[in-house]
């Protein structure tokens, strides 16, 4: 069950709409969404500028109602100076107590403390940057600048997505499974070397796609979107689409084959706006039919009564989002036609 925030912040996702809103005839209440945006805003936290709900969400808002922008660009200018400079001392761990594939964080601050193996190990976690030891994380934040630069056209916040894509390439091609028919790429999920997953890797391939489209072809050296087509003909390449197209948790570590890991509601999701990125900067229809094979995919899988199910809270959550806001991008693109039947459906609900 979702709690009433979390439940909020599905509501507000399924508010948020493309700014021409062509093809959705559900009206948009700005009372609500604007009611919505403000139970969310009980999460922020003034003091070190971090708050539960992705950029993205709240970028999104300010797309749909525009008396909002500046309001909430003044919350993300806030994040930008602040956040940086908190250090929760956080660790994530992948493999405990016989949870497959399911990670755990622990603190150095407060409960659940960090094991005190972990701390002898790797030393206690720190992070003064929007850079951390944990590439999703860092996937994460690069998607919010994107979406924040989108917004406010600040380019302070792009220039922070390509520092970020620039620590995450450091280890690109050269984890324990790198090479495979298809080609070579692929990250760590973290940087003790722990694992190799699909959301690591989603978030690369979608950073690497965004910023082909805003920050040129290539920036230092790096040709983002050559990176966007490697990265993803080797996630093809992994096994971890299935032939059905739904995509599991990651890679075995010792045959670089699917592991069989759970179908998690934002691997779904997140792959979609990159594929629609990569459109855009090659205007190759192939990748928006990927999208909709996939996206096809996870609503047959996961929503197959309209409803969309996941294992956990914050997951389901932010799979929602991710499945909703890049569904959106994927059908307001004019290589695609208008959403029919079952996507159709979850995209008015």
């Amino acid at each position: 069950m979702l709690s009433k925030a979390s439940l909020n912040l599905v509501l507000l996702a399924g508010l948020i709409a493309p700014s021409d809103g062509a093809i959705f005839s559900r009206e948009v209440s700005k009372a609500n969404l604007e009611a919505a945006y403000g139970a969310l805003q009980q999460w922020y936290n003034h003091s070190n500028g971090l708050w539960i709900p992705s950029l993205t969400v709240l970028t999104g808002v300010a797309t749909v109602d525009t008396s909002m922008k500046q309001q909430i660009a003044g919350v993300i200018a806030e994040t930008f100076v602040k956040a940086p400079h908190y250090s929760p001392e956080m660790a994530k761990v992948v493999d405990m107590e016989n949870e497959r594939y399911l990670m755990q964080t622990f603190y150095g601050d407060r409960w659940p403390f960090l094991p005190p193996w972990y701390v002898q190990q790797h030393g206690r976690p720190h992070r003064h940057t929007f850079k951390n030891f944990i590439n999703d994380d860092e996937g994460w934040w690069a998607l919010g600048w994107i979406a924040a630069y989108d917004l406010t056209q600040d380019h302070r916040y792009l220039t922070q997505a390509q520092i970020i894509f620039r620590d995450m390439y450091s280890v690109f091609g050269k984890i324990n499974c790198s090479r495979n028919n298809a080609g070579v790429g692929g990250i760590w999920w973290d940087k003790n070397h722990t694992y190799v997953n699909a959301i690591a890797n989603e978030l690369f391939f979608s950073t690497a796609a965004s910023l082909a489209n805003r920050a040129g072809s290539s920036s230092g050296g790096l040709s983002y979107l050559d990176i966007a087509k490697k990265q993803l003909a080797w996630f093809r390449g992994t096994g971890m689409i299935q032939s059905n197209f739904t995509i599991n948790d990651g890679l075995d570590q010792q045959t670089c084959r699917n592991n069989g890991g759970t179908i998690w509601t934002y691997n779904q999701g997140v792959i979609l706006g990159g594929l629609v990125e990569l459109s855009k900067a090659t205007s190759d229809k192939f990748y928006i039919d990927t999208a909709h094979n996939i996206a096809n995919a996870a609503i047959a899988t996961l929503a197959p009564s309209g409803i969309l199910r996941g294992f956990l809270r914050a997951e389901l959550w932010r799979g929602w989002l991710a499945i909703q806001r890049n569904l959106r991008q994927e059908f307001a693109c004019p290589a695609q036609s208008k959403p029919k039947g079952p996507i159709q459906r979850l995209l008015q609900a």
